[in-house]
């Protein structure tokens, strides 16, 4: 059987034998040394399923890594920045604030006006101007961009029509 790096061989099967980085050994247990059976007698699929270990070590590696230099940044913050982390659930609280916050943003870019032609609504004069508006996909959107939708979905009368701000 050929030597592949990272692996050791065991009744005809290659076996990872990888050095846990210290920074990481708490996410595998404690433990130093990550061995496990690659399930394989072939050198090439153990050689494939070594780097595919590592990319995970890796991964983790430098979650670790950005995790520390977050907090160290977050001990370095004013008082009332602190007091709004702290408030949020901490960095991983503030990160999916974050992150639905740009969810968010997606779903209301994505539910834009499109290249369809504007219409007239009467009644449509705010502030002297007129409004338009576009429709598409069962909703009514303002041509001005989307702080408000206008639900149309099984309306039968003009007078039943839902307003949804977004």
């Amino acid at each position: 059987m050929k030597k592949i790096d990272k692996t050791i061989q065991l009744r005809g099967r290659y076996h990872a034998k990888i050095r846990i980085p210290k920074a990481i050994q708490n996410h595998y247990g404690g433990k130093t040394v990550h061995q496990e059976s690659l399930k394989t007698s072939d050198p090439k699929e153990a050689e494939k399923k070594v780097r595919a270990i590592l990319a995970v070590m890796d991964a983790h590696h430098d979650k670790h890594t950005a995790e520390e230099s977050w907090q160290a940044l977050a001990r370095t913050l004013p008082s009332d920045q602190k007091a709004l982390l702290d408030g949020a659930g901490g960095l991983s609280g503030l990160l999916k604030k974050f992150e639905a916050g740009k969810t968010a943003l997606a779903f209301m870019e994505a539910s834009g006006p499109t290249d369809v032609d504007p219409f007239e609504v009467e009644g449509g004069d705010v502030d002297g101007g007129e409004v338009r508006y576009i429709q598409r996909d069962g909703t009514v959107l303002r041509d001005n961009t989307p702080p408000t939708k206008i639900l149309t979905d099984n309306v039968i009368h003009p007078d039943e029509l839902q307003i949804q701000s977004v």
